[in-house]
């Protein structure tokens, strides 16, 4: 319902994919919320492959990691940096590891 009324009032955003989720705060715990969460992304967003030997959506090298809510910006950081050093190339689910540590380029840093 309320992703409906955001698209009637915001058509401009129609080409930005929205995934609603329920997560009522009556039942369940925090990280069941999370888990419906990355579950519905997962169904809505990622392609399904129709064909077992199909390659569509699929990398060499890749390794998809499913971050648990317990993992810190820096945490998924090092994560993806361990995995990179196996030459693997690795796709974090949620990824928050470049918006939520803090980081400031030497532009944005200004001592008082």
């Amino acid at each position: 319902m309320a992703v409906c009324m955001f698209r009637d009032r915001y058509p401009q955003f129609d080409a930005i994919p929205a995934v609603p989720v329920s997560t009522p705060d009556f039942t369940g715990v925090m990280e069941s919320g999370y888990a419906l969460a990355i579950a519905a992304v997962i169904e809505q967003l990622v392609p399904r492959v129709s064909d077992a030997g199909s390659w569509l959506g699929r990398r060499p090298r890749q390794v998809n990691v499913l971050a648990g809510a317990h993992l810190t910006p820096g945490d998924l950081e090092h994560l993806k940096d361990l995995i990179a050093l196996f030459d693997l190339y690795p796709i974090v689910l949620p990824d928050l590891s470049d918006f939520l540590d803090g980081h400031l380029t030497e532009q944005d840093f200004s001592a008082p």
